[in-house]
């Protein structure tokens, strides 16, 4: 059986060859496979010889959306993408098939036509079974319907919440990028980050000829590739530009092509870069594998002008690293095993998000993406650029109190307040930084008020993406964006964007810290009928012996409306955190220090049973 889709002309250099793997590798492959782990060794060797042996090149179609069911594949080594046509006719990606997984298992026992496109991401080995034989397998062996089922309900939640998971790269290339020859010793101290949670092999031109005793661009060379991958979680291909063949052959093989550079040898587009581009130019614009950049530094911190390094640039996401604690982020990110935090709003009670952080930390919890809502957004900016502790608490101190109150009143037509002291203080604390500028990977999130949704805040100017985040409707002027909508506060659609997280940066582990509680405020004074007026209350001030009102503040009115406006997301973190701040109001800034050490006492209690949970 073929694929669809013949290659193009001008692309059959990379077009996948026809080899063959052994008996005893299809049977390795079906028993690290979940859904046939229930059977014995006699049953798993009976079906590696039914099943149907299938090369696909990368770039290829697999099976049309439609398409009549005629059975099941297993991914023995590469990469599937499923996609589906949206009501607008345009294609939708719904998810990736890797190593050890199975596509089509829903047409083989429902449908007789394919409820999606495949197409794989990279050369693929894969192994066919008939809708027949697996009929008569799941009769012999019922267990296997039940670890379908698990499956398919797995891949139905994550479609609800439009979710995704992380991603395993199992075979990653490393090439040069910009005017850089090779990879400077890269991949060797990415392997070290790697052997902390997987195993890795490191395979250049070099060692791949030693190994096979053939020329890279023989397709002699696929089975020793397929072994490699077969026997370790993880193989790193390292790629010069010397060997065009070589590099060719390592983009074909590859999950992940991570093109790697010295901030100042990324001023214009490498040979290995070029090619990526020609590939694409060739399969009519679609890249199909993922690409990351991985940015070199000589200090840690400062970056600079990332925005114009990426927009001559065709990839997924970048990587800031200068230490060996950067390239163990990347190596966390790249397998699949990194953790995201993500901080809600809640006015004067997101100092809490500081203590947070301190006790994460402590307790060696990697952070390696942010996400921030409100003042979220602006705790979470300073955990981004690498500031310690002490600075966030100093910072936290001179965004809230030095400018004074950041309610700086005005004829209320628009919002109570002006927005000038807030965007100063926003401006001071955070300067002309672009989000792509930041050293770990981060989101804000403002509310859209022409679409009516949540806008996520990946690129551009940080002051401004933070600002939006803030506007609180009624309080903050909004802020027109460069399409010309309206943001206002991100609380109002989106106050602790857990899914966001999961679909921006696909964590393994995701922590929450919100700071939702119970609602509390004085309503003595407040009449049953809804009349009130404000100038009885403010005359109630100047009166001798009368005390205040009893009623609650416009400010904690307004939040406390964002905050019922969001639906409960809390089973969607893996580590939850409920910092004790009932006591303090959305204005309490004074009050800082006595936040911020309730956020970590918090953090602490959630952290321990976390800790005896998983142990």
């Amino acid at each position: 059986m073929s694929a669809t889709n013949p290659p193009p002309p001008d692309e059959t250099e990379l077009t996948a060859q026809s080899d063959e793997i052994t008996y005893a590798s299809i049977t390795r492959a079906l028993r690290a496979t979940d859904l046939f782990d229930v059977l014995s060794d006699d049953d798993l060797e009976k079906l590696s010889m039914i099943v149907e042996s299938i090369q696909i090149p990368g770039g290829h179609t697999l099976v049309q959306e439609g398409d009549p069911a005629d059975g099941l594949y297993i991914v023995v080594t590469g990469r599937l993408r499923a996609r589906v046509k949206d009501p607008d006719g345009y294609q939708v990606v719904v998810g990736e098939i890797g190593a050890q997984e199975v596509v089509g298992e829903m047409a083989v026992i429902g449908s007789s036509a394919r409820s999606a496109t495949v197409e794989a991401v990279r050369d693929s080995h894969l192994l066919r079974l008939g809708r027949e034989d697996f009929h008569t397998l799941a009769m012999e062996h019922p267990a296997i319907l039940l670890r379908m089922s698990k499956t398919l309900v797995g891949r139905l939640e994550r479609s609800i919440h439009n979710t995704s998971r992380p991603h395993n790269h199992r075979v990653i290339a490393l090439m040069p990028a910009g005017s850089e020859s090779d990879d400077g010793g890269f991949a060797r101290q990415l392997a070290e980050g790697i052997r902390k949670y997987r195993t890795v092999t490191v395979v250049d031109r070099a060692k791949a000829f030693e190994d096979c005793n053939v020329d890279v661009d023989s397709h002699n060379i696929s089975p020793y590739l397929y072994e490699l991958e077969l026997k370790h979680d993880v193989v790193l291909l390292v790629a010069d530009t010397s060997d065009e063949a070589w590099l060719k052959r390592c983009i074909r093989t590859a999950d992940l092509v991570l093109l790697v550079g010295r901030v100042s040898r990324l001023d214009g587009l490498g040979p290995a870069e070029m090619l990526l581009d020609d590939i694409a130019r060739a399969r009519e614009g679609s890249r199909t594998h993922h690409s990351h950049l991985a940015i070199r530094h000589a200090t840690p911190h400062g970056a600079s002008g990332t925005a114009e390094i990426l927009r001559m640039r065709s990839i997924d996401r970048h990587h800031h690293v200068a230490s060996q604690a950067d390239i163990e982020r990347l190596a966390r990110i790249v397998v699949g095993s990194s953790h995201g935090l993500v901080l809600s709003g809640g006015g004067a009670k997101g100092m809490a998000h500081i203590g947070v952080i301190r006790a994460l930390r402590e307790a060696d919890i990697p952070i390696d993406h942010i996400a921030g809502v409100s003042i979220g957004s602006s705790v979470a900016a300073g955990h981004a650029l690498g500031w310690n502790s002490r600075q966030m608490v100093e910072q936290g101190r001179r965004l809230t109190l030095d400018h004074g109150s950041l309610l700086d009143l005005t004829l209320p037509l628009l919002a109570m307040a002006s927005g000038r002291r807030l965007r100063a203080s926003i401006s001071d604390g955070y300067g002309k930084l672009d989000i792509e500028d930041l050293w770990i990977e981060y989101f804000c999130v403002s509310s859209d008020l022409n679409a009516g949704r949540a806008r996520i805040h990946t690129s551009g100017s940080l002051a401004n993406a933070m600002r939006a985040s803030v506007a609180i409707p009624g309080a903050f002027p909004p802020v027109k964006a460069a399409d010309g909508h309206v943001l206002v506060d991100g609380a109002m659609t989106d106050n602790f964007p857990l899914d966001a997280m999961r679909t921006v940066f696909s964590p393994s582990v995701v922590i929450g810290s919100d700071l939702k509680t119970g609602f509390s405020v004085p309503t003595d004074d407040l009449p049953t009928d809804g009349i009130v007026s404000g100038f009885g209350i403010a005359a109630r001030r100047f009166v001798p012996g009368r005390r205040a009102a009893q009623i609650p503040r416009m400010i904690d009115i307004l939040m406390r409306s964002s905050e019922i406006s969001n639906s409960e997301r809390h089973t969607q973190a893996d580590l939850l955190i409920k910092p004790p701040v009932e006591a303090f109001g959305a204005l309490d800034f004074p009050r800082y220090l006595e936040i911020i050490e309730a956020g970590y006492q918090g953090a602490r209690a959630a952290i321990e049973s976390w800790d005896r949970i998983r142990s």
